[in-house]
């Protein structure tokens, strides 16, 4: 049922499917409270009603409340409303660690492997620590979010440890893939179970591959409980061997032999995170130390008691009598062999013969050979050569020999075996077709299938941003190496046009006029005019008769009406007639005498003192005549800049706005001045700036959101 725009709780408002997982459908959500984002996962219809289910479900709510990690998904709220039940949680981005396993075309290396495996290895901790198995490790419940902080997620088959956790035919037993043995048998699993898949994950980061695979779930688990893998370090020739000795250690067979809890790994991996290239040699020797395999005497008694094959009943008796008989007869033909061999010694080679000694061969390098030419040269020192497995690489040419186990130059006998890893070339694709999709939807695919392109523009009869022609062709093979060249659409070819005369013309009729032509209304402002009608056009940017093009912007100036007089502040009088009293034409009002005369002392003839300049000049370096330095101001002192908003897009080049919380900051460049007219934060898709400029300033806003530039916006006001 789709819950699109519906409310939870009264206060989840749904407003987009992120994905469907198994028996949850997960929606990005609007919180009505805080007015965050969120995701809410929602147990689908059919399943509400199955108890089993719903047991799952509400462990894992109650498992995840109280796991409170950088490195662990965060939950925010659980409930129950009309029997749907649901779990809010932080919202992240469907990336998972099983995504940049798969789009990685080349080995991690060392210091990102054990970066990873710390942030994995800290959250499981913290669930370990509450007493809790996952139960489900795997690189898919993973989730890394833009930092590149992994999470770890999907506790919906974790448990609470208890001495018979076991795991019975109607519980999920974890992807099998991943699954330990004892996990696979329905064995009781503590937290050496994630112990094990943590290290598959950790084998498969390294790697790029999972050790063991199959047909079928069952012959999977069987590898998991019996099979051996090939070496990572035969597949990653740059791993760290420490790496691979804590990934042995992980995958033992046996709980026992295996890590006993995730901080013995996590202090290995910090050792390792100062030094990525160190080799533990014997400074770990006891930690890292794996028993070998003993024989079960208890299976292989009863061959050396006698019987033919083993049996549930054991006569006592009967097997001591056997015992008794069969140590002489042992002794016997032991000491019978013994013999023959020394007797036909000396008649082969005779009391002066010596025997030839065989001498250990230095093995040749055969990585970066042909594996044919490499097994002919082999053979003629009577040397096997094994082909283990086969990967794709961007270097090693098809057929030819990535890695070799012995290492060139070790001693090895004839009849010996060399293990091989041989290169099956790059790993190639099927072009998509691109050709009548949109470029964003182009744009994406590539991306997740690491193949990097180039974008080419031209006109068409196709709307703005549609694929019209690629390079390589739909069908073709292709590698991650090459470029794909993608010819995006501009639209039709853009006519000319003859800018027609809006000036008086009334701005309601203004829009249809320019739309015939297919030209497009810019910014409108509104000033007095004594000329034109109010509502009319009293300007316009771009000259009548102007030839343009499609889709030309015009900004037009509109009459306001005529203008009215306003009195000057502080009593000025508009035509420069002097307030408070003073006469005009230099006559000097409070007792001043006329005509230059001046009491006091003053000098006559209009000689001013104290260095004052006649005619009226201003002294303390004033300007005369009223002119004033600062280009806001006209000539009678009156400030002309206006007071504006303006909103502005946070959308990038691709017309996308990053969603969530953004740091944006926007700085305004007017008539050459610079300021800052916006810092702070946004969760929306535009801001609201405000500034001043005078009529016919070029003001450009430069838009920087999360320390990322946005394309550049230019206005003239």
């Amino acid at each position: 049922m789709n819950r699109l725009y519906s409310t939870i709780n009264n206060r989840y408002k749904l407003v987009e499917i992120v994905g469907e997982r198994g028996m949850n459908t997960v929606y990005k959500a609007e919180d009505l409270v805080t007015g965050d984002l969120v995701a809410i996962k929602i147990l689908k219809p059919e399943f509400k009603t199955d108890k089993d289910v719903l047991r799952r479900f509400h462990i894992e709510s109650q498992a995840i409340q109280k796991l409170y990690h950088e490195n662990i998904v965060k939950v925010l709220d659980t409930g129950e409303e009309n029997e749907e039940h649901f779990i809010v949680m932080e919202l992240m981005r469907p990336h998972t660690l099983k995504d940049v396993i798969s789009n990685n075309k080349k080995y991690f290396n060392n210091e990102d492997i054990i970066e990873m495996a710390i942030q994995m290895l800290s959250g499981i901790k913290i669930a370990h620590d509450n007493g809790i198995v996952h139960r489900d490790i795997k690189p898919q419940n993973i989730l890394i979010n833009e930092e590149g902080t992994l999470k770890v997620s999907d506790f919906g088959i974790a448990r609470v440890v208890t001495s018979n956790t076991l795991t019975n035919n109607r519980d999920a037993i974890g992807s099998v893939h991943y699954a330990s043995p004892e996990q696979s048998r329905g064995s009781v699993v503590d937290i050496r179970s994630d112990i094990y898949s943590f290290g598959i994950v950790l084998y498969e980061i390294s790697t790029g591959r999972l050790p063991f695979d199959g047909d079928s779930a069952i012959s999977i688990a069987m590898k998991h409980s019996r099979g051996e893998f090939v070496a990572p370090t035969q597949l990653n020739l740059n791993l760290n061997p420490s790496i691979e000795a804590i990934i042995k250690k992980c995958v033992q067979k046996e709980p026992s032999q295996r890590f006993q809890s995730v901080d013995e790994m996590i202090d290995l991996f910090k050792e390792l995170r100062e030094h990525p290239d160190q080799d533990f040699g014997d400074s770990h020797k006891e930690l890292l130390f794996i028993p070998t395999e003993t024989i079960n005497m208890a299976s292989i008694r009863p061959y050396l008691d006698g019987d033919k094959e083993p049996t549930n009943k054991v006569n006592v008796n009967e097997n001591a009598h056997n015992k008794i008989n069969i140590v002489p007869m042992v002794i016997t033909v032991t000491a019978a062999v013994a013999i023959g061999i020394l007797v036909l010694a000396l008649l082969f080679f005779g009391p002066n013969r010596e025997v030839e000694s065989i001498k250990p061969i230095e093995l040749d390098k055969v990585v970066g050979m042909n594996f044919t030419e490499a097994s002919n040269l082999l053979s003629s020192k009577k040397i096997n050569l094994q082909k283990v497995d086969s990967v794709y690489d961007d270097e090693v040419p098809v057929n030819h020999i990535i890695s070799q186990t012995p290492n060139s130059g070790a001693k090895v006998k004839e009849g010996s075996s060399v293990k091989v890893v041989v290169s099956l070339g790059k790993k190639e694709i099927d072009m998509p077709n691109f050709v009548g999709k949109q470029f964003r939807e182009a744009k994406v695919s590539l991306h997740n299938l690491n193949i990097g392109f180039r974008i080419e523009e031209k006109h068409s009869d196709e709307a703005i941003g549609i694929i019209i022609e690629q390079s390589p062709k739909a069908g073709t093979s292709i590698n991650s190496n090459e470029n794909v060249v993608l010819t995006m659409s501009l639209g039709p070819e853009p006519q000319n046009h003859v800018m027609p005369n809006l000036l008086n013309m009334h701005i309601d009729n203004v829009n249809s006029i320019l739309d015939e032509n297919n030209l497009i209304i810019g910014i409108t402002s509104y000033e007095p005019s004594d000329t034109v009608p109010e509502n009319h056009v009293s300007s316009q940017s771009i000259a009548p008769k102007t030839i343009v093009k499609d889709d030309t912007v015009v900004n037009l100036v509109v009459s306001s009406g005529e203008a009215t007089e306003e009195e000057e502040p502080n009593g000025e009088n508009p035509n420069g007639d002097e307030p408070n009293g003073d006469e005009p034409n230099g006559d000097e009002p409070n007792g001043d005498e006329p005509n230059g005369d001046e009491p006091n002392g003053d000098e006559p003839n209009g000689d001013e003192p104290n260095g004052d300049k006649p005619n009226g000049d201003e002294p303390n370096g004033d300007e005369p005549n009223g002119d004033e330095p600062n280009g806001d101001n006209n000539e009678s002192g009156e400030d002309l800049t206006k007071a504006r908003t303006l909103s502005l897009s946070l959308a990038d080049s691709d017309g996308i706005v990053k969603d969530g919380e953004k740091s944006v900051k926007i700085i305004a460049t007017i008539d050459g001045k610079t300021q800052t007219v916006y810092d702070g934060n946004s969760s929306s898709d535009s801001v609201v700036v405000s500034y001043r400029s005078k009529d016919g300033d070029v003001v450009t806003f430069k838009i920087i959101v999360d320390g990322v530039e946005m394309p550049i916006y230019t206005k003239v006001d």
